[in-house]
């Protein structure tokens, strides 16, 4: 395919969105179109109330998008995430909240633009220079989406599934010289997030 988009979704897990997720992709994208989403997860039975079905929310997306690009499941146990990585053309997630967002680091770490939400942890390393950041608005979390204590007053942040489609489009018009430009960019990124680096500034921080 001309443009591979890889979404790392790791857990199925409410705050992931999932749905919204599918949602942008099957309105950015037609059978017509030379991309393909690549979904790095697992469909395992739920066991919580802030999982969800991987099978539900793919036939719930075939139904509504029965002329959708071409989505693969890689469910394979990857040695290398770098690799991966650099073996696609974008990483695409848009998660209602992330604490840091560690696949957004390894792309652009690996010198691929990334499609990411503009808040939560990863906007500490993400900006317009190796990201394109969604747009959206803080509402109210779900309740069944807290892992240990439901707190009525906790907000996320919706992403704007029309701002996603954009993005997506934009991407996929000009990816190789965003990627170019992110490309330039990885060596300086991976000496400031080295394991090296983090923990120099975690003890500095702790003196």
């Amino acid at each position: 395919k001309k443009f591979k988009i890889l979404s790392n979704i790791a857990q199925n897990h409410l705050r992931k969105n999932i749905p919204g997720l599918l949602e942008a992709y099957g309105r950015a994208f037609s059978n017509q179109d030379d991309v393909c989403l690549i979904l790095k997860a697992k469909d395992k039975p739920c066991t919580a109330l802030f999982e969800v079905s991987l099978k539900n929310c793919l036939d719930n997306f075939y139904k509504k998008y029965p002329r959708h690009a071409e989505i693969k499941l890689f469910t394979e146990f990857v040695p290398s995430m770098a690799e991966l990585y650099r073996s696609t053309d974008c990483l695409f997630n848009i998660p209602f909240c992330e604490g840091f967002f560690y696949p957004g680091l390894e792309a652009i770490a690996s010198g691929k633009l990334v499609i990411a939400p503009d808040w939560g942890g990863q906007v500490d390393f993400l900006n317009e220079n190796n990201a394109l950041l969604v747009s959206g608005k803080e509402t109210r979390a779900n309740p069944n989406s807290m892992y240990w204590e439901r707190k009525q007053n906790a907000v996320w942040f919706e992403p704007s599934i029309d701002d996603a489609v954009d993005k997506l489009r934009y991407a996929y018009c000009n990816y190789e010289s965003l990627n170019s430009k992110i490309e330039q960019q990885r060596s300086s990124v991976q000496a400031r997030y080295s394991w090296d680096s983090v923990t120099a500034q975690i003890i500095g921080l702790c003196r």
